[in-house]
């Protein structure tokens, strides 16, 4: 007889004595740091917009207009090759490039210049840390205009991030001249893909549309990127608003000139030309498209549930849980294209658990962002869940170590849809994403997933959906609003909501922007506002619908920031709410996005748009000049020396006899706070377990005969029936014998 079953009962038994449910896992909090929101989007009719708007972010052309510059915003004393002449790496910078922030630069500057370090970090292998006293340097600063010197000049060198400069994307294109990079528009192959109208450049900027020869620049074998951050708009230095870049093909037209952030393009070619073999953050995505289903590997014993790769175009539609499955994945939402995974739960036992991990994942950071796409459509009687765990690892071996406490468990009815599921999580410095699920009895059960990614940085603070995106922009009219329901930046924190207008807004005094989606943020009375401080002051924030692009490395979100003032015009709309849920005057973007632009991208994917809204805090750093204050997460470790952080033993990992591994977890729910330890729990029942195991096991061995010919379990060997725990902490695996135990 398995001495591991008297351990689980003994333990069952404590819980239910101690008043703590069996399967009491414990979820994120909706209204915590991580805020989801997805059914409670109500509409805003009125038919005026009662919201504040800024104005929208400039071209860098129309800021640095009336500078003396170089192709518009380079600062170059003279003409320098910097990629092809025998010595051009004497002007390339070495892959950590000293930076300092002068006491000119702003707390909004400083938070964009924040952001762009860490996307440089995620995408290619080049980083910007603090200046110790390193000789080669840059220094960001605020003079007029947005503008950069191309190539490593020697010494100290000014990156100019003025008014109006204070944009990721912005600050990403004058980094890269700095890098050595000059514009798209400027390659030798530029006039076979645009044609520059001399016609309308005003008259003395003919100079911004010089191009080099290859023999000058190298391309590093990169397409002309249309898509380039690299590129100017179709209006660069334009007379009166007439097209001056007019690419050959029409569909580029609007595309050139995005500042989003990095192409794909753009990233190649940096990466190229300073030897970046891998990213300094790192990033991992499984669309379970590949053969090898991106290293996912099963977990358990032989006649557990399995998880089972579905292809859309091959495997069989016909089985008792195929049959249920969607005939889309998330990755594509084409019917009959793709693949995902999801559990066999056909003639299988309530209960029964299937366990998949990933491959080994590492991080740099002591936070990331994991992301997955699930699908879940149970019968409202059936019991079937899914609980998604990280798990921490040998660093030597790669063995589980510890399981830890679950993420998220998911349980109910979701529907005939596939989901998102985004949340700030903190791994060891090697892990693996965990998901077990167990099934409720019932074949047309679906459990399943797909598009799993990590990203070495945190989640935004909140995200929200708007779903049937398409019904909603064809319904909605002018000034109507998609309000979310209310969200909060931290526990205690501020309470907001956001505004959207599918159909943009207008007023009695202007035809308003109706080809545009209008996107606002909102402060509203919430929980904590007693206990926080008012107004609402210098608080970064940035608002972004999210390019649903399933890899995260070649994501173009849309986004635009601002900073909260006190002092500025809209300070009524910073001021403490007057009571709970009464909302302040929103504050945004009319322009956010081109309503055209939504169809460009992933921006809709499964007919939702995905927002977010990132909130940060930048009073603390107001006057200061250390160039990591505000970077919350930096990288703490290099990749090639990856180091074991010391870890929580929350759950142990036991060897069964048959070399499978075992979850042993008891977990108090939501209000208690002390564990009960396996060992514990066993010696208060010693004396009672074996009885309570000997009545339990004859039962079911006894139902399991009586319904032996109604159950086909396909692992049935001489009429045994093998029992899987539904939890991973409920180790309850045993078996009846045919005339014996």
């Amino acid at each position: 007889m398995d001495v591991r079953i008297f351990t689980y009962l003994a333990a069952m038994l404590a819980l239910s004595q101690a008043g703590i449910p069996r399967a009491g896992l414990m979820g994120l909090d909706q209204k915590g740091p991580i805020a989801r929101v997805r059914k409670t989007l109500r509409k805003d009719t009125s038919t005026e917009p009662k919201a504040f708007y800024l104005d929208e972010q400039a071209e860098i052309t129309d800021i640095n207009k009336d500078l003396s510059l170089q192709e518009g915003d380079i600062m170059q004393l003279k003409q320098r090759n910097t990629l092809l002449s025998p010595t051009y790496e004497e002007y390339l910078w070495p892959k950590e490039i000293p930076v300092i922030y002068d006491g000119t630069i702003s707390l909004l500057a400083k938070a964009a210049i924040d952001e762009t370090r860490r996307e440089y970090e995620l995408r290619t292998c080049l980083s910007l840390p603090e200046r110790t006293d390193e000789e080669n340097f840059i220094q960001f600063t605020t003079l007029s205009g947005c503008w950069s010197y191309v190539g490593m000049n020697g010494g100290s060198q000014n990156i100019s991030i003025g008014r109006g400069c204070e944009k990721m994307a912005t600050i990403e294109h004058e980094i890269m001249h700095a890098l050595g990079i000059w514009h798209e528009q400027s390659r030798a192959d530029r006039d076979d893909y645009v044609e520059i109208v001399w016609d309308y450049v005003g008259e003395g900027r003919e100079h911004n549309f010089n191009n080099y020869p290859f023999n000058e620049t190298d391309d590093r074998r990169v397409p002309y990127d249309f898509n380039s951050v690299m590129h100017y708009s179709k209006t660069a230095f334009t007379i009166d608003g007439n097209t001056t870049i007019q690419t050959r093909d029409p569909t580029f037209e609007d595309v050139i000139g995005q500042r989003s952030t990095f192409s794909p393009g753009d990233i190649t070619k940096i990466n190229r030309m300073y030897d970046c073999s891998d990213t300094l953050r790192v990033s991992n995505h499984v669309n379970f498209d590949e053969q090898n289903i991106g290293g996912f590997s099963q977990q358990g014993l032989q006649s557990d549930a399995k998880w089972l790769k579905h292809d859309l175009a091959t495997s069989d539609t016909s089985g008792a849980t195929t049959r249920y499955l969607p005939t889309f994945d998330a990755t594509l939402g084409i019917e009959g294209e793709g693949s995902f995974m999801y559990l066999d739960t056909g003639n299988r036992f309530p209960g029964q658990a299937g366990l998949i991990k990933s491959m080994r994942y590492t991080s740099t950071v002591a936070h990331q962002c994991l992301e997955f796409w699930y699908y879940m459509n149970v019968g409202s009687s059936s019991q079937a869940a899914m609980t998604v765990y990280i798990a921490a690892l040998d660093p030597v071996t790669g063995e589980i170590t510890s399981y830890g406490s679950p993420l998220q468990t998911f349980q109910g009815q979701y529907g005939d849809e596939w989901n998102v599921q985004r949340m700030t999580i903190s791994a060891q410095s090697s892990y693996r994403i965990v998901f077990y699920a167990k099934t409720g009895g019932y074949p047309s059960d679906v459990i399943a997933i797909d598009d799993v990614s990590v990203q070495d940085r945190e989640c935004d603070t909140a995200y929200f959906t708007v779903n049937d995106y398409t019904e909603k922009a064809n319904t909605y009219g002018v000034n109507e609003a998609i309000i979310s329901d209310t969200m909060y930046t931290g526990t205690p924190g501020y309470a907001f909501q956001a505004v959207i207008y599918p159909n943009g807004s207008q007023s009695a005094v202007d035809a308003g922007y109706t080809d545009y989606l209008g996107f606002s943020f909102q402060l509203v009375g919430g929980k904590y506002d007693d206990e926080l401080e008012w107004p609402f002051d210098k608080q970064y924030i940035r608002l972004l619908i999210t390019d649903q692009d399933p890899n995260p490395q070649t994501r173009m979100n849309w986004y635009y920031n601002f900073l909260t003032s006190k002092d500025s015009s809209l300070n009524a709309s910073w001021e403490k709410p007057t009571g709970l849920g009464v909302a302040n005057t929103p504050v945004g973007y009319r322009t956010f996005m081109p309503k055209w632009r939504m169809n460009t991208r992933s921006y809709l994917r499964h007919d939702t748009a995905y927002y977010s809204i990132q909130v940060t805090d930048m009073r603390p750093y107001e006057g200061s000049t250390e160039i990591s204050a505000k970077m919350s997460n930096p990288v703490l470790r290099k990749r090639d020396s990856i180091l074991a952080i010391p870890e929580q033993n929350v759950l142990s990992v036991e060897s069964t006899p048959d070399g499978d591994d075992e979850l042993i977890d008891y977990r108090p729910d939501d209000n208690e706070q002390d564990m009960i330890s396996v060992k514990s729990a066993s010696i208060i029942v010693t004396v009672t377990s074996g009885i309570v195991f000997l009545i339990m096991a004859f039962a079911i061995c006894a139902v399991a005969k009586a319904n032996r010919n109604r159950l086909q379990m396909e692992y049935t060997i001489m009429n045994n029936i093998r029992y899987i725990g539904p939890e991973p902490g409920e180790t309850m695996k045993y078996k009846c014998m045919k005339g014996k135990v």
